[in-house]
């Protein structure tokens, strides 16, 4: 699942794998996520995470306009395991 918290501010784009799931159902941004995302980190458990912005790969500082489509996946899954950008 992908979500964005939205306080305390900067408002983050977080995403959370189960236990093998290797890829996260799209997000679609909405007004209310529209933000400039200057970093992405992650659990260090999860071997490469690719997040896609509209199919394209993520191009750090990202700025979010509503309508994008986030796309998530990792190369390994055997555990639960997460993604952020701020």
């Amino acid at each position: 699942m992908i979500t964005i918290r939205k306080t305390p501010c900067p408002k983050t784009l977080k995403g959370n794998f189960q236990a093998n799931v290797g890829v996260l159902a799209d997000y679609v941004m909405t007004s209310e996520d529209e933000n400039t995302y200057t970093t992405q980190t992650d659990d260090g458990g999860s071997g490469t995470v690719t997040i896609l912005i509209n199919g394209g790969a993520l191009s750090l500082p990202y700025t979010a306009v509503a309508g994008d489509i986030v796309s998530a996946s990792r190369s390994t899954n055997t555990a639960a395991g997460w993604f952020k950008l701020d």
